[in-house]
């Protein structure tokens, strides 16, 4: 027999994913325009807009991993970027190092955009594309009650999910985007491209061979896609 407090602990998890994704929608549509300094977090001290941050939330592991690094002077691609993570990494490496920014969503990369000038940000390179195994026209979904969430229709349950919409986009891969713009060569990448990781490596072999970068990869997905994308990732 489930003892109460374990039939109380399901319940609460039950209630916190059914309503976690409704009550965030409500506050980010009241909230959407405001525009904060953080008091806490990866962005502390920085003017944010477009995010919940200013309702706090205890540290996590990357991000205290994040903050351990020594970023200075350091060439940094973020890839799906949350603008966040962008506006951290634009502070550690300073003037002398650089950020890209990678973010195919185009509400996600207004808001990422307005971040970088709102913060008088040089030091960081914006760029508008999807990256993956190579270059190809693809159907990718984003849920309007999270605008850091989307992910390619292909080999997903993407479309199951409410409220999203769906919309074609030029993906390439790192190895070409990097030549045709002239990119530096990385030192450091952080890859969180929602359970696309994999096909996102298979298009950087050239970068990961010649540079050697330090890699945080984010692997996401339900239970048994997630462990079969870490796999292929390892």
């Amino acid at each position: 027999m489930i003892s109460e407090t374990v039939m109380s602990i399901r319940i609460l998890k039950y209630l916190r994913r059914r309503f976690r994704r409704p009550l965030k929608r409500i506050l980010t549509l009241l909230f959407e325009d405001r525009v904060y300094v953080a008091r806490s977090g990866l962005a502390r001290g920085l003017k944010v807009t477009g995010d919940l941050g200013f309702l706090g939330k205890a540290p996590s592991r990357r991000n205290r991993f994040l903050t351990s690094l020594s970023m200075a002077q350091k060439t940094v691609y973020d890839v799906g970027s949350t603008s966040i993570t962008t506006l951290f990494f634009s502070r550690a490496v300073g003037q002398t190092g650089q950020v890209i920014a990678f973010q195919p969503n185009p509400e996600t990369f207004a808001i990422l955009r307005r971040n970088v000038e709102m913060n008088g940000l040089t030091n960081v390179r914006l760029v508008n594309i999807r990256l993956g195994e190579r270059r190809q026209s693809m159907a990718v979904v984003f849920r309007g009650a999270d605008d850091v969430w989307g992910t390619a229709i292909e080999g997903t349950h993407a479309a199951t999910f409410p409220e999203t919409k769906a919309t074609r986009v030029e993906a390439y891969s790192l190895d070409e985007y990097g030549r045709a713009a002239s990119l530096p060569p990385p030192d450091f990448l952080r890859i969180d491209a929602e359970g696309c990781e994999h096909s996102v490596l298979l298009g950087m072999q050239g970068i990961l061979r010649r540079s050697r970068p330090d890699l945080l990869v984010e692997v996401h997905g339900e239970a048994q896609v997630r462990l079969e994308n870490l796999r292929k990732i390892v």
